[in-house]
């Protein structure tokens, strides 16, 4: 099978990244992914420092919260 357009334009990595928190009696939930292409010779954890980062400056209540699921892989079957 031949790679199309769009897939060529995908990053290299998949990630998916959840986070919760707890905000006063009521808990909040927000939950990333997409592709990306690292800079070289970054590792795993490079990655989730860097997307937790991102979630916390886009959504300030999930500060300091639990990562309740991360993954990176290749983008490839």
């Amino acid at each position: 099978m031949s790679q199309t357009a769009a897939q060529s334009e995908q990053g290299t990595h998949f990630y998916i990244l959840t986070l919760q928190q707890q905000v006063g009696s009521a808990m909040a939930f927000g939950t990333v992914s997409g592709t990306h292409t690292p800079p070289a010779g970054w590792t795993v954890n490079d990655f989730c420092r860097a997307l937790r980062a991102q979630m916390e400056r886009d959504r300030p209540e999930l500060r300091g919260g639990v990562a309740v699921h991360f993954d990176v892989r290749p983008n490839q079957l």
